[in-house]
């Protein structure tokens, strides 16, 4: 079996327009019949109106480029977020990730950019980008599947992420994080508005209940608050 499955071998158009988010699943089952891989997004724009949901360990998504392997919300998205990280079960969420950069457009629509539920060591994310984010959602999120102070996630590196709003309401943080520690964000960059926004709004970065959070090189720009912590 390919460890590297290119989601054009399966369907998949990439002219940003035809809907390719069935084809893209396809490709993702195949990855998860063999027990992960890489899944290759060549340098084309994907159309997609339903989640890409990913629930096994040792699965990554590579691009061919990192401004050029594109994802585009449709009109008619159905979903929770773009991209879904949600493993049956903490021991099983090891190893996912973005290892060589993806833009996600979410093209003002309802839905987050990149979601992650309980994620749980070995979790990377590098040179993603996420732009006209809706107001009420977030560029990169990472929550859990259910309440109580002992579920965590822990283990995170975000490198080189950059997340932008489509206008300059803000209702949800833009990096968002919930029971989340060891987590690692290296040169990351937030716009909670609109660039140049004259009313920037929002929080550029929200850490719900975290401990042992580093930022290296990061910025928040056109953001009512760079970090807020609740407790």
């Amino acid at each position: 079996m390919d460890s590297i499955v290119n989601i054009d071998d399966f369907g998949a158009i990439g002219n940003g327009v035809h809907d390719d988010s069935e084809a893209i699943n396809k490709a993702i089952q195949s990855l998860a019949k063999q027990k992960g891989g890489v899944l290759y997004i060549p340098a084309k724009t994907y159309a997609i109106s339903k989640e890409l949901y990913i629930n096994v360990p040792g699965m990554y998504i590579r691009g061919a480029s990192p401004y050029f392997s594109v994802l585009k919300i449709l009109d008619d998205f159905s979903g929770r977020a773009a991209v879904v990280f949600e493993p049956d079960s903490f021991q099983l969420s090891k190893g996912v990730g973005v290892d060589a950069g993806l833009t996600i457009d979410c093209n003002n629509k309802m839905a987050h950019g990149l979601l992650g539920i309980r994620l749980y060591d070995q979790i990377s994310l590098r040179n993603v980008e996420i732009k006209n984010v809706h107001s009420e959602y977030s560029g990169f999120r990472f929550a859990q599947d259910k309440e109580g102070y002992n579920v965590i996630g822990q283990s995170l590196l975000l490198e080189n992420c950059y997340a932008e709003r489509a206008t300059n309401i803000a209702v949800t943080p833009m990096y968002y994080f919930d029971r989340y520690q060891e987590v690692n964000l290296i040169g990351c960059k937030s716009f909670s508005s609109v660039p140049n926004s004259d009313t920037p709004q929002g929080d550029a970065f929200y850490l719900k209940d975290c401990k042992g959070i580093s930022f290296t090189g990061c910025s928040a720009a056109f953001s009512q608050n760079a970090i807020t912590l609740e407790a």
